[in-house]
C-alpha cells in the first residue's frame, strides 16, 4: 500500500478555552481540502496516567476469558462484579468525562468557524449538542496478537486492513488517543499485581497505525503524540455545518505477525453523538439521520 505520513493541525487546550484557535487552522484541520482530524495538546497533566491505566485495563479485560476453560465467561462477569478489577469503572468514566468537556471545547470553536460561513447558522449549537447529549458512547478496544502465519503463506493488504476497515463515524467529534502497544507474550497479566502496563515506545510494525483518506482519493497515515488527544470529524458534523466541515473516511491497519508476535494494541474511541431529537438539518433529527445511515452501510 503506497501512503504518505501528514502531520495534523496542532492546537493548544489553553487556546481553545480562550476563543484563540485561529479558524484559518480549524479550516485546513476540518475543511473540504483537510484530512478531517485535529490534534490537542497540553492536556491536564493526570491526562498521561489515566491514558494508560485505561488502556492497561483493556489488556486485563481482553484476557480474563483465558482464566477459566469452559466458564470463561462467567468467570469473567464474576471477576468484575465482584471488584477485581478495582477502580476500571472510576477510570473509565473520569477518562470519557475529560474527553467529552475538550470535544465541547472543539465543538465551540467549530461553532466559531460555522456562524462566520454559514447563514442563518444557530449560534453554540454544535457546543450545545455535545455537552448536553445523553447518546455519546466510547468503546476501548483491544486487538489481540496477531495470530502466526501458517509455514509458506503469505500475508496480503487484506489481512492487514482487517482490524478496522475503511469507515465514516456518523456522530459529530471522536475523541481519540495513541494506541497503546503491550508486549502480551512476555508478560503474566496478573491484575492483583497492579493494573498499568509496560507499553512499548512505538508500534512493533512502522506500517501499523491510523490511515485517513484524502479528498483526492490519497492515503495518509497519521500519528497522534501519547500526551495528546485527537478529533476526527464525523457525518452529523458534516451535515450540521452544510459541509464546510467534512467528515474524515479513515481505517486502523493492523501489525503484520512477523513483526508483532505477542503484541497487542489497546485505544479508546469516545464517540459524541446528538440526542436523538436534536436536529442535524432543516428536515431530519438525529434518529432519522442514524437510520438512513445504518441502512445505507447495510446495503447489499
Amino acid at each position: 500500500m503506497t501512503y504518505q505520513k501528514a502531520d495534523p493541525v496542532l492546537v493548544r487546550l489553553d487556546d481553545l478555552r480562550s476563543g484563540n484557535v485561529d479558524l484559518k487552522r480549524l479550516e485546513k484541520a476540518f475543511g473540504p481540502e483537510s484530512l478531517g482530524i485535529i490534534v490537542v495538546s497540553g492536556l491536564p497533566e493526570k491526562f498521561i496516567g489515566l491514558r494508560q491505566r485505561l488502556l492497561s485495563f483493556a489488556s486485563h479485560l481482553g484476557n480474563l476469558s483465558q482464566l477459566d476453560g469452559s466458564h470463561a465467561e462467567k468467570r469473567s462477569y464474576q471477576m468484575i462484579k465482584e471488584g477485581l478489577l478495582v477502580g476500571f469503572k472510576e477510570t473509565f468514566e473520569e477518562f470519557c468525562v475529560m474527553v467529552i468537556d475538550i470535544a465541547g471545547l472543539v465543538a465551540r470553536a467549530c461553532d466559531r468557524y460555522a456562524l462566520k460561513h454559514i447563514s442563518g447558522y444557530q449560534e453554540g449549537y454544535l457546543e450545545h449538542v455535545v455537552k448536553t447529549s445523553t447518546s455519546t458512547k466510547a468503546r476501548l478496544l483491544h486487538y489481540f496478537p496477531p495470530p502466526a502465519l501458517e509455514t509458506g503463506s503469505i500475508e496480503t493488504e487484506e489481512d492487514l486492513d482487517n482490524w478496522c476497515g475503511t469507515h465514516l463515524d456518523h456522530g459529530c467529534l471522536t475523541g481519540l488517543t495513541s494506541a497503546m502497544y503491550v508486549d502480551e507474550g512476555s508478560l503474566t497479566l496478573d491484575i492483583s499485581r497492579g493494573v498499568d502496563l509496560p507499553e512499548l515506545e512505538s508500534a512493533p510494525d512502522p506500517d501499523a497505525g491510523l490511515y485517513i483518506k484524502d479528498r483526492k482519493g490519497g492515503v495518509a497515515k497519521v500519528g497522534i503524540p501519547r500526551d495528546c488527544l485527537a478529533f476526527q470529524t464525523g457525518e452529523a458534523l458534516e451535515v450540521i455545518t452544510k459541509g464546510k466541515l467534512k467528515a474524515v473516511p479513515h481505517f486502523v491497519r493492523g501489525c503484520r505477525a512477523g513483526k508483532a508476535a505477542g503484541v497487542s494494541r489497546n485505544t479508546i474511541a469516545v464517540f459524541t453523538q446528538p440526542n436523538l431529537w436534536e436536529k442535524v438539518d432543516g428536515d431530519r433529527d438525529f434518529a432519522t439521520f442514524a437510520k438512513e445511515i445504518v441502512a445505507k452501510n447495510t446495503e447489499g
